[in-house]
């Protein structure tokens, strides 16, 4: 049996499913971003940094809509995505400071990328798993009960 079908016969909330779309999503994005860095940069000579924002904004949106939609199948409203861009953004730090301790530490600078970038993807899942599209258990529920 492959790894496909194995986890097509999971439910849609489980964690091996959730995480697989994730990383698909992800992998997805950062080729977005990357694709339009380069070529805002070589096509209309947009500087780096500029077309790095671009990229980002881009690449992080269309990470947004897949994860509601696909990823975590919720419906999008002001407080998944405030909580979605809160935790991307914090990812992003955080990766930032690893790599700065890690390059500080005598790591080589490749190398603390990859780390820094597998420690955020792990940081973003488990945040967006348990916060941004944890709805709690009773918020769907509206007590329209009546005192007697």
């Amino acid at each position: 049996m492959s790894i496909r079908s194995r986890l097509s016969a999971l439910p849609p909330d489980h964690l091996l499913v959730q995480a697989s779309k994730f990383l698909g999503t992800g992998i997805i994005a950062a080729l977005l971003d990357y694709m339009l860095y380069v070529g805002l940069v070589a096509l209309f000579a947009w500087s780096p940094t500029v077309s790095k924002g671009a990229g980002l904004l881009v690449g992080t949106t269309f990470s947004y809509v897949l994860n509601v939609r696909w990823t975590f199948q919720a419906d999008s409203n002001p407080r998944i995505f405030g909580r979605f861009w809160f935790v991307t953004l914090t990812g992003g730090a955080l990766s930032v400071v690893a790599v700065h301790v890690l390059v500080g530490i005598g790591i080589d600078y490749r190398l603390a990328g990859l780390l820094a970038v597998g420690g955020a993807a792990v940081f973003n899942f488990t945040l967006h798993r348990l916060w941004t599209f944890n709805a709690p258990a009773n918020a769907a529920q509206t007590t329209s009960e009546e005192p007697s």
